[in-house]
């Protein structure tokens, strides 16, 4: 049993649920991991509708990404959606929260390499620490994430410091998601990642998200791109979510 007495303590921060427990995890490691709820149904359906979408809908530079698939099926602006993923980034993120972007990403079998390899930030190219996180991305685990299929690489602590660690430190530190599918993986977006190596003979596929204030410049203007019939159809949430005008309000 791990021993957790302390002495010449004053204060103790109590985790009583858990949306508290993931939040606590992600201001000290930078990453948290969870249970979505999803049945095995429903990640079927999910891991289905991504390989249409990857098969038909790649991005014209990295064909192993699919940008924005909300646009293409509902199931994804659903997920996008999810209660938990909503708890904590609010408690996360001050003010006003968009849908900087959504990706699916496939982790290709058989070794080869694929962009999102290297380390790096989800807001890359910064080196700076804030006392609250601009962006906090989280990752849906569609397929089982294993270190022989290129589970998520992350560098615990390294949203806490300006600069990219050693590699002494990468080596020695970095730690692989080993995870069942369904799984939420949540990210400070500052913290270093990498999706591994994809020795086995299938595909790994995620879906990724980046939550942030709308301050932040969307990887896709949803505004410009989402056709008028699904637009109608969105709910109040879904349409802040995406950074929608109000078609109720005088200011939009």
């Amino acid at each position: 049993m791990t021993h957790v007495d302390s002495y010449g303590t004053l204060m103790q921060r109590q985790v009583t649920s858990e949306p508290e427990r993931i939040v606590e995890e992600l201001e000290i490691r930078g990453f948290s991991l969870a249970a979505s709820g999803l049945t095995a149904s429903e990640i079927d359906s999910i891991r289905k509708s991504s390989g249409v979408l990857l098969a038909t809908k790649p991005d014209a530079q990295q064909p192993d990404i699919v940008r924005a698939p909300c646009l293409f099926d509902k199931a994804f602006l659903d997920i996008a959606l999810h209660p938990l993923m909503r708890e904590v980034i609010g408690r996360m993120i001050l003010g006003r929260i968009v849908l900087n972007q959504q990706n699916l990403v496939r982790n290709p079998a058989a070794g080869r390499t694929y962009s999102q390899a290297r380390f790096h930030r989800d807001l890359p190219y910064q080196h700076f620490v804030s006392s609250r996180p601009l962006a906090i991305n989280v990752l849906l685990a569609i397929d089982e994430f294993t270190s022989e299929n290129g589970g998520t690489m992350l560098l615990p602590g390294s949203h806490h410091v300006e600069y990219y660690p050693s590699q002494q430190f990468v080596e020695n530190q970095a730690l692989q998601v080993e995870a069942p599918a369904g799984t939420l993986i949540f990210l400070n977006a500052m913290t270093y990642h990498a999706g591994g190596i994809n020795d086995s003979p299938n595909d790994r596929i995620a879906l990724n998200h980046v939550f942030a204030s709308p301050l932040l410049r969307k990887q896709v203007d949803f505004n410009q791109v989402i056709d008028p019939t699904t637009r109608a159809l969105l709910t109040p949430e879904a349409r802040d979510l995406l950074d929608l005008p109000n078609p109720d309000s005088a200011h939009d």
